[in-house]
């Protein structure tokens, strides 16, 4: 937990909701420590249509609408994080 507080303000982690591999409730565990007293800032995305962690952005042409927007949010998100 030292090394992720002393790294804090450098990282911004995306957590999908609907991930079975990576949970998103471990990756705030993980990056904001057993007390969540560490400012990790970790945003947990829940997708409105069927993804999973190999395919978060699926082809399917009937979701290329949320899927599109779902791809900016999580783009948005690494774009603010370095500007």
């Amino acid at each position: 937990e030292a090394r992720f507080r002393d790294c804090a303000p450098r990282l911004r982690a995306v957590a999908l909701r609907g991930d079975t591999v990576i949970r998103a409730g471990e990756v705030v565990a993980v990056l904001k420590g057993e007390n969540r007293d560490i400012q990790s800032d970790v945003h947990i995305l829940d997708f409105p249509y069927p993804y999973n962690h190999i395919t978060p952005f699926p082809l399917q042409e009937k979701y290329e609408e949320q899927v599109t927007l779902a791809l900016d949010t999580m783009l948005d998100l690494a774009a603010d994080h370095f500007s």
